[in-house]
């Protein structure tokens, strides 16, 4: 066999064995039992990652060849068909380059949270026994798991905390001790009721709702006006309109929101802990994904919330009317996060800007900063 033949064809057999058919049958494995990803969760990723990377090669490969022949047409008019074979360099970085992108996705894997629905019931004096309840704390350094912690300030309860280190960017294995998926926030709650089973708390939302149905009925809006409009309560559509904003803010921190600052993160890591080689290469890739998807998402995310907050109820300073409430605290990471890493600003969301800030001058969210440099003996937010 001559040598024209077989290199080129072990050279697209290897190629075509790790770019496509090596993550074709490990996919569904890993994202399965890391991510927890279910069948169909695992075809629309794995769909939309072929679309946008084929789309984008195919893209490449025309504007590589357009540049070799119009090259070779100015410098030799009888020019033979072979020369198109140049164009293959760019596919030795670009596999490569994939593959450390799958890598990396792997290793920075990200969880979407869920909110199970807390309800109501108990009276003042029942919230003031419970007050004796011994909670704690499981609190990871630059995680959601500080606003955690300012609701417990907030709502002056007394509490242990229990603080872990990152390894890797990741969440210590021993927090899987207090919970399966070994994620912070986490909270445990010894009580009357069960005294020998303490009870665990996890996912932010949820445990925001269940410390204030418990502790701090202050910090959710009245569900109907004057404790119930006249013959509306209990009726579809006869809340407040601060009490449907508060259940929907809970929802939008982790449901909306969130996902596209995990996007912001990723790709900010993959710029940063690309090898040098590839590192023009990562920028391309990376800088196309935000201005094509991740900016222009992050804004409709701004102006969405600089219009909230515009026509908050009562003309209050806060996105449920007038008063803090659990929805604000929820809203306290992301958006402060968001605003530090300059992902909007005073100029184009200025309502947005004085907003963190003044959730971040409220004494307990002073309070919660301050613990954690007693403790810590320093504090960083992201």
């Amino acid at each position: 066999m001559k040598p024209g033949i077989i290199f080129p064809a072990l050279y697209y057999a290897t190629q075509y064995g790790f770019g496509s058919i090596l993550p074709a049958v490990t996919v569904a494995s890993i994202f399965s039992k890391k991510s927890k990803w279910d069948t169909l969760q695992i075809r629309l990723g794995y769909g939309g990652a072929l679309a946008i990377g084929g789309s984008s090669g195919e893209l490449a490969t025309r504007l590589v060849l357009d540049t070799i022949i119009k090259s070779e047409m100015r410098n030799d008019v009888n020019f033979q068909p072979e020369i198109r074979l140049r164009a293959i360099w760019h596919r030795e970085i670009l596999v490569p380059a994939g593959l450390l992108i799958y890598e990396f996705t792997m290793q920075y894997k990200t969880y979407w949270n869920t909110m199970a629905p807390v309800t109501r019931g108990k009276d003042q004096e029942t919230m003031k026994m419970e007050q004796n309840a011994k909670i704690t704390l499981y609190w990871l350094e630059k995680s959601r798991s500080q606003r955690i912690l300012w609701l417990l300030e907030e709502l002056q309860l007394t509490y242990s905390l229990q603080t872990y280190k990152r390894e890797n960017m990741l969440a210590p294995a021993s927090l899987k001790e207090v919970h399966p998926l070994g994620k912070s926030p986490l909270v445990s709650i010894e009580s009357a009721a069960n005294p020998s089973t303490p009870l665990i708390l996890a996912e932010s939302s949820f445990i925001v709702e269940y410390l204030t149905d418990h502790f701090g009925p202050w910090l959710a809006p009245e569900r109907y006006a004057g404790g119930g409009k006249k013959g509306q309560e209990g009726e579809v559509g006869g809340e407040t309109e601060s009490w449907v904003r508060y259940r929907y803010f809970m929802h939008y921190a982790e449901g909306s929101l969130m996902p596209f600052l995990v996007v912001a993160l990723i790709l900010s890591n993959i710029k940063t802990s690309s090898p040098f080689f590839i590192r023009p290469l990562a920028l391309m890739i990376t800088g196309a994904i935000e201005s094509k998807f991740l900016n222009p998402n992050l804004k409709t995310q701004w102006d969405f919330l600089e219009s909230q907050l515009a026509t908050s109820p009562d003309e209050g300073e806060f996105l449920c009317g007038a008063d803090l409430t659990g929805a604000d605290i929820m809203m306290s990471f992301p958006l402060g996060a968001s605003k530090k890493r300059a992902l909007f600003t005073e100029k184009e969301h200025p309502k947005l800007c004085a907003y963190v800030d003044r959730l971040e001058a409220m004494e307990g969210f002073k309070k919660a900063v301050q613990k954690i440099v007693d403790v810590e003996g320093s504090y960083e937010s992201i």
